[in-house]
């Protein structure tokens, strides 16, 4: 079977009663996204409409009207219950799912927004604009949420992403930088420079080792973080690179082109380790589920494209990222249970994002990894963090 043969055409749908649920936007789709365990996925379109689908039968479900806007972003936040939208007037949206019922609609920005961010944890989000800022929202149980505004970029900002340790927060501009933001001060840590050229897709490796990212002109890079001072590996691509996802063990990217091209390429020196697929998609926006075994296509007709990802690349090991939690726990000592002691303990849990079994790691993280007793994926733990330079 060809790789062409391989890509569901998410055209037909099935039919509510009392009227036709037709599988397709009236233009490009400008942003897609990936449910939990590939539960469902959402695209948004330049009508201003939000559909989503059911990824396995390749058929949309459900449809709803934002705006009269383009929706220009979108973000599932964790769990899946929860759909973030931004549309081309510069308002950020909350809908509950399935009922896409309207929980929050707000004006974040003057322009367009370009992109949302969200930590593992679902604590903070940020947006980024065309206004040249990004908005930063945490969530604090005490204080409730803190929004603030950072500035210091001189163009379109194109899109934001939380570091996978929550910490810190990636931004990149049409102004030629990438910059590095301290989540809880929201001051300016790292930047990166590309002279003359455009930043138009980033993505951080899944254990914080490496980024990636692809400029207007075509141009793939790739930086390996743990050499600081070393320069980016680079490659010249045919046609802008529309997204660049690194695989869940963080070993290669995988670039799609606007035409609709998946090169795997090794990480960090960009190398192409398996044969490109060539899929003759008209390419808009992409995204990458989280378990590693799937891209969605955004195509400019209007359509939403599954692609299924080589078994050598979806079936490896994925990184995870472990939510933090106080509980009071009873003293597992005889005279502390006679006496009825208790106390506070740091709790670190995880789930696996193939098939959501949770895991309770206990106080401290066991070792680098372990093995999903459901699925048998192998998890693993970041243990790097970017201190800025």
């Amino acid at each position: 079977m060809s790789p062409q043969d391989q890509v569901v055409l998410a055209k037909r749908a099935p039919v509510v009663p009392g009227e036709g649920l037709a599988a397709c936007h009236q233009g490009a789709v400008v942003a897609c996204t990936f449910g939990p365990r590939l539960s469902w996925a959402a695209s948004g379109g330049w009508d201003g409409q939000v559909l989503l689908w059911d990824v396995e039968s390749g058929q949309a479900t459900d449809r709803w009207q934002v705006g009269p806007k383009a929706i220009s972003a979108l973000c599932a936040m964790p769990g899946g219950t929860r759909l973030l939208t931004g549309d081309m007037e510069g308002r950020f949206g909350s809908w509950l799912l399935p009922s896409h019922h309207q929980e929050s609609l707000e004006l974040a920005h003057q322009r367009p927004i370009s992109s949302i961010s969200v930590t593992p944890q679902g604590r903070s989000h940020a947006t980024s604009s065309w206004d040249a800022t990004v908005r930063l929202t945490t969530i604090s149980p005490e204080e409730g949420p803190n929004v603030r505004t950072l500035r210091g970029h001189g163009d379109v900002v194109v899109g934001c992403r939380f570091w996978p340790d929550a910490k810190t927060l990636i931004s990149w501009s049409r102004d030629g930088t990438i910059r590095v933001w301290e989540v809880a001060r929201g001051f300016q840590i790292g930047q990166w420079d590309l002279p003359r050229m455009r930043p138009l897709a980033l993505e951080i490796a899944p254990n914080g080792k490496a980024l990636a990212a692809s400029t207007e002109d075509g141009t793939l890079f790739c930086w390996d973080l743990t050499q600081p001072g070393r320069q980016a590996y680079q490659l010249s691509c045919a046609r802008a690179v529309r997204g660049c996802f690194f695989s869940t063990d963080a070993e290669l990217i995988l670039a799609v082109t606007a035409q609709g091209n998946v090169h795997f390429l090794s990480v960090p020196d960009l190398q192409e380790v398996l044969p490109a697929n060539k899929t003759k998609v008209a390419v808009q926006s992409a995204a990458y589920a989280a378990s590693g075994e799937a891209l969605a296509l955004g195509g400019e007709d209007g359509s939403l494209y599954f692609h299924p990802v080589p078994d050598a690349v979806a079936r490896r090991d994925l990184y995870v990222a472990p939510v933090e939690t106080l509980e009071e726990r009873a003293s597992r000592t005889l005279l502390g249970r006679i006496r009825g002691s208790s106390s506070l303990k740091r709790i670190l849990r995880c789930s696996c994002p193939v098939c959501g079994r949770l895991f309770e790691l206990g106080e401290s993280l066991p070792g680098p990894g372990l093995t999903c007793t459901n699925c048998q994926r192998g998890l693993r733990f970041a243990d790097f963090t970017l201190k800025g330079n």
